[in-house]
């Protein structure tokens, strides 16, 4: 068959790179290069929607805010609530803690009370003894008409309980009458106390003597009439010390056996 006929042969590249084998080199211009992109994570980025009901009413705006309300009162009630049993474990212990500290203060009040009635008699005797001793001087100690005696009994009471109470503010707390009939007691015995102070400093420089001769004959007339004032004033505080320890007995629930006034 006929070959095809291969047209009108090609005119040759007068340009110098066809005649040094180099590829012919485009003249057009070169788009710009693509800007970086930036990293994707590989979480989806949240997409906000339209929301599918419709506005909130005033009245679910309200039911809202209700229960908020309902919520926070219930938090602050169960708060209340676990400090007022809190409050009430306090009050609990306070109260037996004041309990037991009642309790030996109506026990050494008794004992106080017996140690009161034997030193009224212990001072009547002395008293006694010093006024033979000033009307017979010089009598020897066997023949005169009693032992002088300088005996004291204890009368430390007891506040830690009431105290503490009062500091840690429990008193409070507390129904008030039973704390206003507490701090009468309280005052009573510091008052008693006081009193009982005052007599054992004047009892001790009444029997001061004794430090350099115990023998009471062997003192002298003024030495006896000195012995007979200091042993009035001991006298008088001690029946202020009484009277005290019957204040204590009128208005103390408890204390029993306190001295009266036809006692005293």
């Amino acid at each position: 068959p006929p070959s095809p006929d291969p047209g009108p042969p090609a005119e040759p590249d007068p340009s110098p790179s066809a005649e040094i084998g180099v590829t012919p080199v485009s003249h057009a211009l070169a788009p710009p290069p693509a800007e970086p992109s930036l990293p994707t994570e590989d979480h989806p980025m949240l997409e906000v929607r339209a929301p599918h009901e419709s506005v909130h009413s005033w009245k679910d705006v309200l039911i809202h805010i209700a229960i908020i309300v309902v919520g926070l009162l219930i938090a602050l009630g169960l708060d209340e609530a676990a400090e007022h049993f809190h409050h009430m474990r306090q009050v609990a212990e306070t109260r037996e803690a004041l309990r037991q500290e009642l309790d030996y203060n109506i026990k050494l009040f008794q004992q106080t009370t017996k140690d009161a009635r034997w030193e009224t008699a212990e001072y009547k005797n002395d008293m006694l003894v010093f006024e033979y001793l000033q009307q017979h001087p010089g009598t020897p100690q066997e023949k005169l008409p009693g032992i002088l005696l300088w005996d004291h009994g204890d009368n430390r009471y007891r506040y830690a309980a009431w105290e503490t109470a009062q500091q840690s503010g429990i008193t409070a707390l507390m129904p008030q009458d039973t704390v206003a009939q507490a701090a009468t007691m309280v005052h009573d015995l510091h008052h008693a106390e006081d009193m009982a102070e005052e007599e054992y400093s004047a009892s001790h420089e009444a029997e001061a003597y004794i430090y350099q001769d115990p023998d009471p004959s062997h003192l002298t007339p003024a030495e006896v009439t000195k012995e007979i004032e200091l042993l009035r004033t001991v006298q008088m505080w001690h029946y202020r010390y009484v009277l005290a320890l019957a204040l204590i007995a009128r208005r103390s629930p408890g204390f029993t056996g306190g001295p009266t006034s036809a006692r005293t």
